[in-house]
């Protein structure tokens, strides 16, 4: 028998039989190792510091890992239109990060950047960003055409999205492959944070300077035009939360996040076999109630937990 018909059993028809292969080889085959997270949390919360910290886990699990940050997307979207940004290298402040609120807002309204009103339109600059740094780390030259995967283990983390749209179009893009991260803060803590990183020390007990703040807070969460910033609406899509409460300055291996972050690294990366917490479990089971109704209104789902020490 030549090497031909080896490949090519016959059967007794004389046709080729098919071809049999374990399932799991084929699922090796087909999926593209790579996964995408994106971040969504309110401003102080620490979402760049959660990004940071992911980018190491991710890093010692065996992932080439990118960051794309959207306020640096949306910079260069704006210098290219001509619009007005802060200063490259200045100190950050308020008025700054308020002036990227506008610029988002603008190219999510399109009217400025001669486009069509589009609520994602942060997450198409994100997915164009991808598509050039997965470009690179093949050596293949981007031409604005989609590349393709070659199987290499990949992330790429997102910081951050402010609007449900984008979490959609990234969602449908990516399917299974994509996470959306919630980052949890005590409101006070977030809001000091913010009074600390763009104002004087003399200015952190100022009446005025802590209405700024929250006005500042409140459009973060929900603006009132659809175009703007919706982190609250944006937050409830996440696939898992972390809670960064706990102040650890600059040292990333101090933080409150760092233990959550890496267990849902192992998660989502499948190195290691993770059970379902307490809390989980009695959400699975909360959902589960939830969803015995038919009516939609009624689809409310509840589970009393009661944890007892051995």
């Amino acid at each position: 028998m030549n090497n031909e018909s080896k490949a090519h059993p016959k059967t007794t028809s004389g046709k080729p039989a098919a071809v049999v292969r374990a399932g799991q080889d084929v699922l090796r085959e087909l999926r593209t190792n790579e996964v995408f997270i994106a971040i969504v949390g309110p401003a102080g919360a620490g979402a760049g510091t959660a990004a940071k910290i992911l980018k190491v886990f991710l890093e010692e699990s065996g992932f080439e890992t990118e960051v794309v940050k959207a306020s640096g997307l949306i910079r260069k979207a704006a210098q290219h239109a001509s619009r007005e940004v802060p200063p490259s290298g200045a100190r950050k402040s308020l008025a700054g990060v308020q002036m990227m609120q506008d610029r988002g807002d603008e190219l999510r309204q399109g009217v400025n950047y001669g486009l069509p009103k589009d609520h994602s339109a942060v997450a198409r600059l994100v997915l164009r960003e991808i598509g050039k740094r997965r470009a690179t780390l093949r050596g293949v030259v981007y031409s604005g055409d989609p590349v393709e995967p070659d199987g290499s283990q990949r992330a790429f983390i997102v910081d951050s999205l402010r609007h449900p749209s984008e979490v959609a179009l990234l969602r449908e893009v990516y399917k299974d492959a994509f996470y959306l991260l919630g980052i949890v803060c005590d409101p006070g803590k977030h809001e000091r944070r913010i009074r600390e990183n763009f104002f004087d020390r003399g200015q952190w007990g100022n009446p005025e300077v802590k209405v700024q703040v929250r006005d500042f807070l409140s459009r973060d969460e929900d603006a009132p035009d659809k175009y703007g910033q919706h982190v609250s609406d944006t937050f409830h899509e996440a696939d898992f939360f972390v809670d960064n409460s706990e102040d650890a300055g600059e040292n990333l291996a101090l933080t409150g996040m760092n233990d959550q972050l890496r267990r849902f690294v192992n998660l989502i990366t499948q190195s290691k076999i993770v059970r379902s917490t307490v809390s989980e479990t009695a959400m699975h089971h909360a959902r589960s109630a939830q969803m015995r109704s038919a009516c939609l209104s009624r689809q409310v789902g509840a589970a009393l937990v009661i944890c007892v020490e051995t």
